[in-house]
């Protein structure tokens, strides 16, 4: 801290306590040996203010052992920690992290790090149907690493318990959805950029329906995606302005399914959280050519929603 050595700082302190120790010895010219009093180390003290005196210089030289004794160990200790290895730091967000005492799939799940959803979560119920993969645990929680599983986002952690994840259902044969063969349709649009623009990597340009489509941050408006054929996604990423720059994102969504000639809920009603990148929610494994993403409410009371870039895996 420093920049001295464990025994560079012992030695330094050793000094620091030893020259206090001869300042008062100089000063009174009484020294006691090692676990003796002074009142019984050869020098009695003979009248009261030299009693006095003897006393309170066995108390200083106490009180410096002690501290002596405790500095040192908690010297001892963080050069013990010093050796350790640097893991990532969000892991480390709770201290006593312990064996985890999972079941044999959960611990399948961490050591192959299997995607999971979060479910049937209430403090933190804007992550439910968010993808993540678990990172570490303790006896009783699971540390979820939220987002960047299928994209190139940063996670956030966040502590949960067992019945606060799923697996997420595993992919079926087929090819991957092509981004770049995808056409996008909207109920309306305020015409900042092309449609296109949202399922392009670019944050310079973005989607907004038309001004008066919502009410107080309330409606139903929509972007409608068409693969080249049809096609199961398992995942849609979903990339906003968090607040307080995107007033308008798109906070409250569904994704729906055209199939048999209708359009079924693939996904509970869902929510944005304010991050920057791709968030990963997941939707059930329906095969189709189009999708849709229904917008329900934005993030704050305006009259128009919007979004950053859509993508589906």
């Amino acid at each position: 801290m420093l920049g001295l050595s464990l025994k560079e700082g012992l030695l330094a302190l050793f000094l620091v306590i030893a020259c206090f120790k001869q300042q008062l010895i100089d000063q009174n010219g009484i020294e006691s040996e090692p676990g003796q009093s002074l009142s019984t180390s050869g020098l009695a003290a003979e009248t009261p203010q030299e009693k006095h005196e003897a006393d309170t210089l066995q108390d200083v030289l106490n009180a410096a052992r002690f501290a002596f004794t405790n500095v040192a160990e908690t010297l001892q200790a963080l050069f013990e920690v010093s050796k350790q290895p640097t893991h990532d730091k969000h892991v480390h967000e709770e201290a006593a992290v312990v064996q985890c005492e999972l079941s044999a799939e959960w611990r399948e799940a961490m050591h192959s790090q299997r995607p999971v959803v979060l479910q049937n979560m209430t403090n933190k119920a804007a992550y439910n149907g968010h993808v993540g993969k678990i990172r570490n645990c303790t006896k009783s929680r699971l540390l979820i690493g939220v987002h960047g599983v299928f994209f190139d986002a940063e996670p956030v952690n966040i502590w949960v318990k067992p019945w606060h994840i799923r697996l997420l259902e595993a992919p079926t044969p087929g090819k991957n959805i092509d981004m770049s063969q995808v056409k996008v349709r909207a109920s309306s649009t305020r015409g900042d950029f092309s449609l296109q623009s949202v399922v392009e990597d670019d944050d310079s340009k973005w989607w907004i329906s038309k001004p008066g489509s919502f009410s107080r941050g309330r409606g139903e408006e929509y972007l409608e995606f068409e693969f080249a054929s049809s096609s199961v996604a398992r995942v849609m990423g979903i990339s906003i302005p968090p607040m307080p720059y995107g007033p308008l994102s798109v906070r409250e969504f569904s994704v729906e399914a055209y199939v048999n000639g209708n359009w079924q809920p693939v996904s509970s009603r869902l929510q944005t959280i304010d991050r920057a990148g791709l968030q990963e929610v997941a939707i059930q494994l329906v095969k189709s050519r189009r999708l849709r993403l229904k917008c329900f409410a934005s993030a704050a009371p305006m009259d128009t929603v919007g979004l950053f870039q859509i993508s589906f895996k």
